[in-house]
């Protein structure tokens, strides 16, 4: 069984301390939901997990292996993906292959490289709403056309852990409870360790196992969502 555990991590930014000894544990096909406000640290937490930003004590490990010491492109090869709250953020310091779309080429050609079927590529955009665009470059889409884009690219690639921040912010409410629903059962089924991060917790119902809070720089001990 694959697991992201954090054992007491810290985080600081400009010698500010951001988080202070993070425990916690996300199970295979876990969904955990990480609710704070604005500015809160729920967006350096999970690029920290990605290795963006070094935490400054304690232990991550992914399964049995230690990864307090791989890079970002190492941990994303090792399995650990994210979808930010704005896609331009990681990218440059990270690998393109794990982009969050490649320019230059259409939204149907950057889901048919991942998930090498024209016809699954098709299923895809569908349900995510992207169907009538799928002849357009991606730099010409929407801000949320973008994120849901970024979504169907890193869960086609099958991580074993997926970071997920504020994924549903610029979707319209029409298609989000079919989002939420596809993509929960999607996780479930490739057995994804998943963390979703938002400032909302209404957004956790329907698609989050568990939920923390970050209160005074830590998470509070794990929720289940009935």
């Amino acid at each position: 069984m694959i697991s992201i555990f954090l054992d007491k991590i810290s985080i600081s930014l400009n010698d500010t301390v951001i988080l202070r000894d993070v425990t916690v544990k996300i199970d295979e096909r876990e969904i955990l939901g990480i609710i704070g406000p604005n500015g809160s640290g729920k967006s350096i937490l999970l690029s920290a997990i990605l290795g963006v930003h070094k935490h400054l004590s304690g232990h991550m490990h992914l399964g049995d292996t230690c990864i307090d010491d791989l890079e970002i492109y190492e941990r994303g090869v090792k399995g650990i993906l994210l979808v930010p709250q704005s896609l331009h953020q990681f990218w440059m310091a990270w690998h393109p292959k794990f982009c969050g779309f490649r320019p230059g080429v259409t939204v149907l050609e950057n889901v048919c490289d991942i998930v090498k079927s024209n016809s699954r590529a098709l299923e895809w955009l569908e349900i995510f709403g992207l169907d009538l665009v799928k002849g357009k470059d991606p730099s010409h889409l929407s801000w949320g056309q973008q994120q849901r884009l970024a979504v169907i690219r890193m869960c086609a690639f099958k991580p074993k852990v997926l970071l997920l921040d504020e994924p549903f912010a610029a979707t319209d409410w029409r298609i989000k409870k079919e989002l939420k629903l596809y993509i929960r059962k999607y996780l479930k089924q490739n057995d994804i360790a998943t963390i979703f991060t938002s400032s909302d917790p209404d957004t956790t119902k329907g698609f989050c196992d568990s939920i923390v809070q970050i209160k005074d720089l830590k998470l509070t001990s794990k929720s289940k969502i009935c």
